[in-house]
């Protein structure tokens, strides 16, 4: 502390050679209070001119962290004045963060006029995580307005997280507004991004999400999770229950736990497909235990192909082809089923 008072250019030049980045990290944390303290527009301008990579990017944003504690009128209008996209990239995020707490739409705008991608989609994440945490439907009512594209996927993707992140996040009020959305894109990614978040933290939240009206909305992975968990307890009421979801959520569901089912209890999985199975569910089983079995070894496809009549081994055959499997794999299904053309592979 003493060393970084008396002179902070010496103390920066010795801390930004530290190997290891833990030790750099919490050495520039004493540095940027110590500094902050005496002239932040000081350190900021060494930290331009003088410094580069993950030194400076720690030293700007630590000591943005320390001016908008002490002063942060000041910090907002050394903020506005600058040009330096590399030098406002590395300040925003604590800067925002302080910002929207205080003038949330002021933050935003200054963000989306003055911040470069990716430095604006994160500054944008940011203030819409603040504003969600407090106010969930001011920060909905953000992301809403603002224009397709990067920023606006993340912030979704922010919104719903913070949302996840309570202590019981309502399945049915997030599918509501998912489904709501008029930009597909954001939809999908938001989902996409906090899918497994979600099931590690609130599995039931999220298995009742995927029951809920809006479960096709979610992304593949949910449906793959939640049919194992459901298979290792129950194959057979793991069925009952893909059929019991909506629509396109059901077809999902489904050939998930005809695949986790295979996968652990193959013989009444093949069983199951080729004797029980009627119409599409019949169909999507052959197409699920295929995808398993194209990787397996010789005499497990041998076995499968010849539980199969003509028109099943022809989706089969179908289904493994559209796989574009390794060479191995492909020659290996080839001479099994005895085709005489060689499967698609990869290149």
């Amino acid at each position: 502390g003493a060393w970084a008072k008396k002179d902070p250019i010496a103390a920066a030049q010795v801390i930004a050679k530290i190997p290891f980045s833990h030790a750099r990290e919490k050495a520039m944390v004493e540095l940027s209070q110590v500094w902050a303290a005496e002239d932040p527009q000081a350190a900021l301008n060494y930290a331009n001119e003088n410094m580069s990579g993950d030194p400076q990017r720690e030293l700007v944003a630590n000591v943005i962290k320390q001016w908008v504690t002490d002063d942060f009128e000041s910090a907002i209008a050394y903020a506005a004045g600058q040009k330096n996209a590399s030098l406002l990239a590395s300040m925003s995020g604590p800067l925002v963060s302080a910002w929207a707490k205080i003038d949330p739409a002021a933050a935003l705008a200054w963000s989306e006029d003055s911040l470069r991608a990716p430095a604006r989609v994160a500054a944008v994440s940011e203030i819409i995580g603040v504003i969600a945490k407090g106010n969930r439907e001011a920060g909905a009512q953000m992301v809403a307005d603002l224009p397709p594209g990067g920023t606006k996927n993340q912030a979704a993707a922010t919104l719903l997280t913070t949302w996840i992140n309570q202590s019981s996040p309502d399945a049915k009020a997030i599918g509501s507004w998912l489904a709501g959305f008029d930009d597909m894109v954001a939809q999908e990614h938001a989902i996409r991004q906090v899918a497994w978040e979600w099931m590690h933290k609130h599995p039931e939240s999220a298995k009742a999400f995927v029951e809920s009206e809006h479960g096709h909305l979610a992304p593949e992975h949910m449906f793959r999770r939640l049919a194992r968990d459901e298979v290792r307890a129950d194959p057979h009421a793991a069925l009952k229950w893909a059929g019991s979801l909506n629509g396109d959520a059901a077809s999902s569901a489904r050939k998930y736990v005809v695949e986790n089912w295979y996968q652990v209890q193959p013989d009444a999985a093949m069983q199951w497909a080729t004797r029980v199975a009627k119409g599409d569910d019949r169909t999507q089983a052959i197409q699920s235990i295929s995808r398993s079995v194209a990787i397996s070894s010789e005499d497990r496809i041998r076995v499968w192909a010849n539980a199969l009549n003509a028109d099943e081994r022809r989706v089969a055959l179908e289904t493994m082809d559209s796989m574009r499997l390794a060479e191995k794999y492909a020659s290996r299904v080839s001479k099994v089923f005895g085709e005489a053309e060689p499967l698609r592979t990869t290149i």
